[in-house]
């Protein structure tokens, strides 16, 4: 997928560089938990090559940089940690930081047995937001986004090994998001309001669902929402260019979190299917609808490009805010299409607290790695 190996390219380039060239600078974290959190988890998931392939172009300017990546995690949880000691974190601020913990254990240590009191630490500090995520839960009243968003830690947690003993909430939690499939055929916002949730947050629960299916193996769960996608793909893409929506009309605007949902969730079905046209489809579906419109933001200097930055919000002299800042620079926070001039416009627009093009770049590197598990999946 030569537009999604593009945009990675970039994001590695852009954070390795980053924290390799700040030397000694403090490492604070963002003033916003979730740009913080999603921070943690992009450097969590670089690819240890690309790492390597900077460390050998530095010359010895960084020789530590694995250290150095994990070392700048650890103070941002830690300034997380103080600032929620005694507050009440939403559970969006929660279930980011332990997702968090969990890239770093999964992605980052995992084949470096040399470090092995670092990998202790943060599935230390993973057991102890795990804790404080599920005091907080309540299956029947809360909303699906945030169910959903439960769903899929405890399904990651579960995956590492990380002793939680929550078998029978994990399966409870994804019937009851089965329970919230309306009449339309789409997910609701609520148990005890039938609304159908906006069209990428369907993609979100896709996501968190199937995630928790290789935990469960409950067939029902895969049948049930691979129905629901067969359902968004007939009936939302009803425009001349195939993107998914529930609008009608000549227009069709997408944001930074839109987009990784959707990335999420059909690399998650891609995962199930047996069929080998239907995963060349959506791998074209992502690479020439998607990621396509990202990459031609980083390579055609052409492209009209709308800029609301506010001019004040000045880089502060920390680490966080420049690879914060330096990955939004890279995508445009909103994608706006119109389908009967065949235009297309890049709005960027780059608030401090704003953490959707982090999660973009979040979700961007799952999906290389899902790709790269199809590909060795089907050899």
């Amino acid at each position: 997928m030569r537009y999604l190996r593009i945009i990675s390219d970039k994001i590695h380039d852009n954070i390795i560089y980053n924290l390799a060239d700040f030397g000694n600078t403090p490492n604070n974290y963002l003033e916003s938990h979730l740009n913080t959190g999603y921070l943690i988890q992009i450097i969590a998931s670089l690819d240890k090559e690309r790492i390597s392939e900077w460390q050998f172009k530095l010359k010895g300017k960084c020789p530590e940089l694995t250290r150095r990546i994990d070392l700048t995690a650890k103070l941002w949880m830690d300034g997380y940690a103080r600032s929620f000691e005694h507050s009440i974190a939403s559970y969006h601020s929660i279930t980011v930081w332990l997702d968090a913990c969990i890239y770093m254990i999964r992605d980052f240590w995992v084949d470096t047995s040399i470090y092995s009191d670092d990998s202790t630490v943060w599935k230390d500090k993973a057991a102890n937001l795990f804790d404080k995520m599920i005091r907080s839960l309540d299956i029947r009243n809360m909303s699906t986004l945030d169910l959903s968003r439960f769903v899929k830690s405890l399904s990651l947690i579960q995956q590492l090994g990380i002793n939680v003993s929550k078998d029978d909430i994990l399966i409870e939690s994804s019937l009851e998001l089965l329970y919230r499939i309306n009449k339309f055929g789409f997910f609701c916002s609520y148990s005890y309001d039938q609304s159908t949730l906006p069209l990428s947050k369907q993609f979100f629960v896709l996501d968190c669902l199937l995630e928790c299916s290789q935990i469960t193996g409950l067939e029902i769960i895969i049948c049930d929402a691979l129905k629901v996608f067969n359902n968004l793909d007939s009936m939302a893409r009803k425009n001349p260019t195939g993107h998914f929506t529930f609008r009608r009309g000549e227009t069709l605007a997408y944001s930074t979190e839109s987009i990784g949902n959707i990335s999420m969730g059909l690399s998650a079905v891609l995962l199930w299917l047996k069929d080998t046209n239907e995963r060349k489809s959506i791998m074209q579906t992502l690479e020439e609808l998607y990621f396509k419109l990202l990459s031609n933001r980083l390579t055609d200097k052409k492209s009209t490009v709308i800029n609301t930055a506010d001019s004040h919000l000045l880089l502060k002299g920390d680490i966080a805010t420049h690879i914060s800042e330096s990955l939004k620079s890279l995508l445009a926070d909103r994608i706006l299409l119109n389908f009967s001039e065949q235009s297309v416009k890049y709005r960027t627009h780059r608030p401090l607290n704003d953490w959707q093009t982090l999660y973009l770049c979040r979700c961007l590197l799952d999906v290389v790695k899902r790709v790269k598990l199809l590909q060795k999946s089907y050899l």
